[in-house]
This record gives C-alpha cells, structure tokens and sequence, in this order.
C-alpha cells in the first residue's frame, strides 16, 4: 500500500509551518471526490503517512487540500491562497510519495519529492 506525506515550509520565515490541516481525497469513477485521510503538520511541519491504511485504494487521481488561511492569519498576515489544491496522479500503489510544500502569503512551489 502506498504511504503519502507532506511537509509544508514557509519561505516568508524560513520555517516549518505548523498546524496546517492537510486533506487527502481519491477521486471516485463518477469524478467525485472520497476522503482518505486528514491530519495537522506537526511542529517540524510534517505530515507522515496521510492515507488512512485501511482503506484498499487502486491507483489513480488523488487531491491534497492545504488549508493555510488560518497559518497566516495566526501570524498577523494576509495570504493570497487561502486554500491549496494540489491534483496529482498514483500509477503504482506500492511505492511511496513525499510531496512538500513551500508556502508564502503570496505564492506556492511543490515538487515530487523523495
């Protein structure tokens, strides 16, 4: 089974963002969209294993949400992105996907990483 994790950095401090909610969403035959797993970044701003192990998934289109208004709320700042949508497809569910994130109020980067 396939684990996917996150870590998001914001560019603007130099930092890991911490206490992010980060959705991960398979996309269903019918276009809709499933949840798969849910957490918060932790304090080095990590999210480890995001997909809940119980659930039997094939491959296909998978969606993480980031929700960083309130990050930069909580830090006195406005943000351009209040939500990030990250659309990404998995074609082999026995290998494992990191995808980070760098954030700033007005922009974002992301990568496949390792």
């Amino acid at each position: 089974m396939a684990e996917i994790s996150t870590h998001i950095l914001d560019t603007s401090l130099g930092k890991p963002a911490e206490g992010i909610i980060v959705i991960l969403e398979h996309q269903l035959p019918d276009s809709t969209w499933q949840s798969v797993g849910k957490s918060i970044t932790d304090q080095d701003g990590r999210i480890k294993g995001l997909m809940n192990q119980e659930q039997n998934l094939k491959g296909g289109d998978f969606r993480l949400t980031f929700f960083v208004h309130s990050y930069f709320k909580s830090k006195g700042l406005k943000c351009f992105f209040p939500e990030i949508h990250l659309h990404f497809n998995l074609d082999k569910m026995d290998e494992n996907y990191h995808i980070p994130l760098l954030i700033s109020p007005y922009g974002y980067y992301t990568y496949r990483g390792s």
